[in-house]
């Protein structure tokens, strides 16, 4: 589940989280568009933010608003959209694959913006990524920052905060080899949380032992 409180953040990742951060504590009303290659926590970090904001906020994929717009949705799916206080939209660069989707999401950000309603879109490019035509006219008031993966350092925090999360007084300590191990061999966080949760509840292993590098590699078959 996506949570906030679970949301790792590093120094790779700190400035698209700060940006969110300062809008969803209300430091802020800019609106935020953020971008991000694939895998690095857009999706966990706007749902995360949308369950922070209870019912003030709601998620909304493009892919979403599009099968709405093919089916002929009510009306209550465009006017909660368009009047909920914090809008998370994701994947903004999948709204180009519908003819009629980027003049609905132009007239939908205009309107938020004349009622002072607060937008955060995710997009795996920035906007100099795509040929905006009327939509730039709304999106030039976004704020643009970026979300980026994690590294090498980012991925080892993960490891040590989901360590704290799961061991037990029978589970195994796991050296600084180990870390990195887990750290270097995992591409997402919800890899490091799965392999870090079996390493200290289902090897078996004692709450005397410490696992190193190689025994790490050895279990996870990394």
């Amino acid at each position: 589940m996506y949570t906030y409180d679970s949301f790792i953040v590093s120094e790779e990742n700190r400035e698209g989280f700060d940006a969110i951060a300062a809008l969803i504590d209300g430091r802020t009303r800019q609106d935020v568009f953020l971008y991000g290659v694939p895998k690095s926590g857009k999706t966990h970090l706007l749902h995360a933010a949308q369950e922070k904001t209870g019912n003030a906020g709601m998620y909304c994929a493009t892919t979403d608003f599009m099968l709405r717009l093919d089916l002929g949705a009510d009306d209550a799916f465009f006017d909660r959209i368009g009047a909920v206080p914090v809008l998370f939209v994701d994947a903004f660069e999948r709204l180009f694959e519908h003819d009629a989707a980027p003049e609905l999401m132009r007239l939908l950000l205009a309107e938020r913006d004349r009622l002072g309603l607060s937008t955060v879109i995710a997009s795996r490019l920035p906007l100099s990524g795509f040929d905006l035509g009327e939509l730039a006219e709304p999106l030039s008031r976004f704020a643009e920052s970026e979300l980026a993966p994690l590294g090498i350092d980012g991925m080892s925090d993960a490891v040590r905060v989901y360590e704290s999360r799961y061991r037990t007084d029978e589970s195994p300590s796991l050296s600084e080899d180990a870390v990195r191990a887990i750290a270097g061999g995992s591409k997402r966080v919800a890899d490091v949380e799965n392999a870090v949760q079996y390493l200290m509840v289902g090897t078996g292993r004692s709450g005397s032992d410490t696992l190193g590098g190689d025994d790490v590699r050895l279990l996870l078959s990394l």
